[in-house]
């Protein structure tokens, strides 16, 4: 297998009711379920958690002006392919021109590429055929072991993945010297590549939908100028686009994106009909995402980060959306006008802005000091925040340490284990008083918080305790767990209206 990643990884190890040895990656952990009814062999886990690695490495490549769309996606789709079947061979199989017969690997290339490079199939049915091709285990074994001869022969499994029409030409030039004879239609699509598999002229709508997904690939890929991206493009890739730009700065952003209509959720670029919402955070293949989410339950990527990111806040007055990750807390303008900014580096959880908009609290992690970052740097409230954060008032904070709850004042009062509250785990501010998300051990659900009689009564029994509480602008609450994102306006059951994590005001 080739190298994807660097630094070490954590894997956790599970028996369920599964037929084979499966495995999935996200970052750094790796989970792998085995079968309860039979101890699997040790290459069966190895061989499960490599293609989990692969295709957790492998990224869109980048557009290449050499080529059509059409033919950028079938040599991605080859060096896939080939990728995943090089990393499940085991090294007894390997190399694969020893024991692959050169008409098998033909037939099944000849197959596919005839039918991924005609214009009589409408593209969208051929994308569709390229991505699973392109997918783990998608390939058929036949076509596989053909795809895997290629990579082979091309000698970098993780240069074809980027540079995939090199792959192409390096094939057409090498035929006979380790791969397979090309197949006569790629041969000719190689001497004509721009217009390779591309839909008759007169199939203007198919041809649209080819110039979408080009488009689509360039933004995926990132590094691009608004300027490349026409504004008649459709909205969703457009406000793709715009959440790609606001992780490096994006100037002109918001004259770009007021070019067509905006759905009605947070964008920062409007001055009224953007309240009311929540952010809350999702993993990508390629990282996180914050979504912004409207009162009527329209969605939109406000942020694509290249790294994991929890409690995402916008602070409306301030024209920012605050958020964790790795590094600490960062801060950015909405409207894209300056980089991010990393207002508070370290290891944090939990953030609570501030009712005045003069700053916000956080929870160092793991030790849990609740400090307040502000215009002025960062300062500490000498309480601990491990089990969540919020705002009783404009100047006073409350705190769990995960078993009791804390007060601290902005003038530097503190009373400390005023109230015992086992199994917190996040804390919200509600018009309707205080709120604890509890978890295991104790019963998971939430708790409606009574400080003067110093009692928690619980108002909502969930399977899973929620990670992360915030209050809706209508009533009720937003929650994130393991199960998906609910929102539950008291009495009726909660309605899970997708998955995220950490929800918080948008």
């Amino acid at each position: 297998m080739d190298a994807t990643r660097l630094g070490p990884l954590s894997v956790t190890v599970a028996a369920g009711e599964v037929g084979a040895v499966t495995a999935v990656v996200h970052g750094d952990a790796a989970f792998v379920m085995i079968p309860k009814s039979r101890p699997p062999e040790t290459r069966e886990i190895v061989g499960a958690l490599a293609s989990a690695v692969l295709a957790a490495a492998i990224r869109p490549a980048p557009p290449d002006p050499r080529c059509s769309e059409p033919l950028l996606a079938l040599a991605e789709a080859v060096a896939d392919a080939g990728s995943f079947a090089l990393t499940a061979l085991p090294p007894s199989l390997r190399p694969v021109r020893d024991w692959l017969e050169l008409k098998d690997a033909t037939a099944a290339l000849d197959e596919m590429v005839g039918q991924m490079l005609t214009a009589e199939t409408r593209w969208h049915e051929r994308r569709a055929g390229l991505a699973r091709v392109a997918s783990a285990g998608g390939a058929s074994p036949r076509l596989g072991a053909a795809a895997a001869l290629v990579v082979e022969a091309f000698g970098d499994a993780a240069r074809a993945r980027r540079r995939p029409f090199d792959l192409l030409v390096a094939w057409r030039e090498g035929s006979g010297k380790g791969y397979p004879p090309m197949p006569r239609v790629l041969r000719s699509a190689l001497a004509k590549p721009l217009e390779a598999g591309l839909p008759k002229a007169k199939e203007r709508a198919e041809r649209d939908e080819v110039a979408r997904d080009a488009l689509a690939r360039l933004v995926a890929h990132g590094g691009f100028a608004l300027t490349e991206i026409p504004p008649t493009t459709h909205l969703s890739l457009r406000l793709e686009a715009a959440a790609r730009l606001r992780a490096t700065g994006g100037t002109g952003l918001c004259a770009w994106l007021a070019q067509g209509e905006l759905p009605a959720v947070r964008t920062g670029c409007r001055p009224e009909g953007e309240e009311g919402g929540l952010v809350f955070a999702r993993p990508r293949d390629d990282g996180f995402e914050v979504v912004a989410r409207g009162p009527a339950g329209d969605e939109a990527p406000l942020l694509l980060w290249p790294r994991w990111l929890l409690f995402p806040v916008v602070r409306p007055a301030l024209g920012e959306l605050w958020f964790i990750d790795a590094e600490g807390v960062w801060r950015l303008p909405l409207d894209g006008h300056a980089a991010p900014r990393l207002a508070a580096p370290g290891g944090f959880r939990h953030l609570a802005p501030a009712p005045d908009n003069s700053g916000a609290v956080t929870a160092r992690w793991p030790g849990g000091d609740v400090v307040v970052i502000g215009e002025h740097g960062v300062r500490s409230l000498g309480i601990d925040g491990r089990g969540g954060i919020a705002w009783l008032d404009r100047d006073l904070v409350v705190a769990s340490n995960g078993e009791t709850l804390s007060l601290a004042s902005l003038q530097g009062e503190v009373r400390t284990a005023v109230f015992a509250l086992p199994c917190c785990r996040a804390l919200a501010a509600t018009p309707g008083g205080l709120l604890a998300a509890v978890t295991a051990p104790c019963p998971a659900g939430l708790a409606r918080v009574a400080l003067p009689e110093r009692t928690a009564t619980p108002v909502l029994e969930l399977r899973d305790g929620p990670l992360g509480v915030t209050p809706l602008a209508g009533g009720g609450v937003a929650y994130g767990n393991a199960d998906g994102l609910f929102l539950w306006r008291g009495g009726a059951a909660p309605q899970r209206v997708g998955s995220g994590l950490t929800p918080g005001p948008g």
